[in-house]
C-alpha cells in the first residue's frame, strides 16, 4: 500500500495544484510521493464522485492537504475514494473528532479555557440570552468568547465574538449566528475569556509527536516563542488518538501555555515562511498502517468495541474450557505461532530485517537491553516471551515498523507498507488485523 497526497486542484486550471498548496506538492514529488488532485468546489457542492474523478483507481493511502471541509463533506470524500480503491489515513470519524470542538474538548478540558456547548440544527435561531447566561455561569469573570464548533468571528470582535458579561451573550450570539448563516457548524460554543500575551503558536503533531512549531497563520510575520510544558499537551494529543493534528497555543498572562484550538492537520494552514518539506517528510515517515492483531473475531464485539466471546487470554489458561472446548498446550502453541508468523510477514512487507529494543521492562527480563539491535528471528522470540508474560518492550525499526504486546493477548503493529497477500495470509492463520492509529503508547519519564 503506497502513501501519497491529495491536494486541491486549481479552480481555473484543474490539472494543476491550487497555488496555495503548490510548494507542498513539489516537496512531495521531490521525495517520490504520488500526488493526485481533487476538486474542492465539487466536494463542497456535494458532487464527491466528480471531485475525485482525476484520482487514479487503486491508488493506495492518502493524506489530504487542502481547503477545509465540513465533516459531512469529508465523509463523502472518504466514500468516493473507497469506491476507487483509495483510503484516507484520517477517516471521517477521526476528522470530525479533531476538526470540531466537541470531539476534542474532553481530552483537553484541563488545558483550554472553560467551555460550554449548545448543539443547533441547521437554520435554527440562536438560543435565548437567559439560556446562554445559565450555560456561561462559572466559566469566567472576565467575559466570554462566542464561536461555533470550528470557527469564530474574531475580526468582528465586539460585534459577534466577545461578550463582556452574561447579559450581553444573547446579543453577541444572535449576531454571530446571523453572520455565519449557512456556514455555522454544529452549534454555539461559549468559552471563558482568558487574557493572553503575545501571538498564538501552532504545533504540528504526527503520530503523537511534535514535528514542527511555527506561527499561527494570523501571526505569520511575528517571532515564534516556543511553548514550555508540552508534556500534558502531548498526552492529550495521544489520548485523542488521531494521527495528524495541530494545536494552537497561547501564553496566558500568568505564564501558563493554554490550548486555544485543536484542528485536523490535513486542513491546517502551513506557514508560508516555513519549509514545506518538513511537513511532507514527517507525513511520509509516518507509518502507513496500524493494526491491533488478535484471534478475536470483531463480529463478537459490542457497540463499545468490547469482545463478548468466551475465549482464553493467555498461556496460564491452558487446561481450562472456553466455549465448550478445553485449551490444550498444542492448541495454544498453534495460535502463538500464528501470531509470530503474522508479525514476520508484516515486518518483511515493511522491508525490516532487524529490530531495536526500546523501553524494555527489565524487572522480569534482564536480557532486554535498551537500544540493542536484534535480527528478526530473535525479535520474534522476544514477541513470544511478551505473549507469555515474560517481559515487555517495543521492537522497532526507526520509522518503518514497530510491534509490542498489549493486554489480553493483543499485539499492536505498525509499519510502512503492507501487501494484500499478507492481509489474506493473516486471515488464513485465523487472526484478525483491526486498524488503529499507528502510535506508540505514552511512556512515563
Amino acid at each position: 500500500m503506497r502513501v501519497g497526497f491529495l491536494f486541491c486542484a486549481d479552480p481555473l486550471r484543474p490539472r494543476r495544484v491550487d497555488p496555495h498548496f503548490a510548494a507542498e506538492a513539489d516537496a512531495a514529488r521531490e521525495r517520490g510521493a504520488p500526488v493526485a488532485l481533487v476538486d474542492h468546489d465539487a466536494l463542497v457542492a456535494g458532487r464527491a464522485e466528480e471531485a475525485v474523478s482525476r484520482v487514479p483507481r487503486g491508488y493506495g493511502r492518502y493524506w489530504y492537504r487542502g481547503w477545509m471541509l465540513t465533516a459531512d463533506r469529508y465523509e463523502r470524500l472518504q466514500e468516493a475514494l473507497a469506491e476507487r480503491g483509495g483510503v484516507l489515513l484520517t477517516d471521517a470519524t477521526g476528522y470530525r473528532r479533531a476538526h470540531e470542538l466537541p470531539g476534542w474538548l474532553g481530552r483537553f478540558y484541563h488545558l483550554t479555557p472553560p467551555t460550554g456547548v449548545v448543539r443547533m440544527a441547521p437554520g435554527e435561531s440562536a438560543p435565548d440570552g437567559e439560556r446562554l447566561a445559565r450555560l456561561a455561569r462559572g466559566l469566567s469573570d472576565d467575559g466570554f468568547v462566542v464561536k461555533d464548533f470550528v470557527k469564530s468571528r474574531k475580526h468582528e470582535w465586539l460585534e459577534a465574538c466577545y461578550a463582556t458579561d452574561p447579559a450581553s451573550l444573547g446579543r453577541v450570539a444572535r449576531r454571530f449566528v446571523e453572520l455565519q448563516g449557512a456556514d455555522l457548524v454544529g452549534g454555539l460554543v461559549i468559552r471563558g475569556f482568558e487574557r493572553f500575551t503575545g501571538p498564538e503558536v501552532r504545533v504540528w503533531w504526527v503520530d503523537g509527536a511534535p514535528v514542527f512549531t511555527g506561527p499561527h497563520p494570523d501571526h505569520a510575520g511575528e517571532p515564534v516563542e516556543r511553548p514550555t510544558g508540552l508534556r500534558a499537551v502531548r498526552e492529550a494529543v495521544r489520548d485523542l488518538g488521531e494521527r495528524f493534528v495541530t494545536t494552537d497555543l497561547a501564553r496566558r498572562e500568568d505564564g501558563v501555555w493554554r490550548v486555544v484550538e485543536v484542528g485536523d492537520g490535513q486542513v491546517s494552514d502551513w506557514p508560508v515562511t516555513a519549509d514545506p518539506g518538513i511537513l511532507i517528510r514527517a507525513l511520509l515517515r509516518a507509518k502507513a498502517y496500524g493494526f491491533r492483531l488478535s484471534k478475536y473475531d470483531p463480529a463478537l464485539r459490542d457497540a463499545c468495541g468490547r469482545f463478548r466471546g468466551d475465549d482464553w487470554t493467555g498461556m496460564s489458561d491452558i487446561g481450562q474450557v472456553f466455549d465448550g472446548v478445553r485449551l490444550t498446550r498444542e492448541r495454544y502453541e498453534e495460535v502463538e505461532n500464528a501470531y509470530l508468523r503474522a508479525v514476520e510477514l508484516l515486518a518483511r512487507d515493511a522491508g525490516v530485517a532487524r529490530l531495536r529494543i526500546r523501553r524494555p521492562d527489565t524487572r522480569r527480563r534482564r536480557r532486554l537491553r535498551e537500544g540493542r539491535s536484534v535480527p528478526l528471528g530473535r525479535a520474534l522470540e522476544i514477541v513470544r516471551d511478551m505473549l507469555r508474560g515474560k517481559g515487555w518492550c517495543v521492537l522497532e525499526n526507526r520509522d518503518r515498523f514497530f510491534v509490542h504486546a498489549g493486554y489480553d493477548y493483543y499485539l499492536h503493529v505498525a509499519g510502512a507498507a503492507v501487501s494484500e497477500e499478507t492481509m489474506a495470509e493473516i486471515g488464513r492463520l485465523g487472526l484478525f488485523a483491526e486498524e488503529e492509529p499507528a502510535m506508540l503508547p505514552v511512556f512515563d519519564g
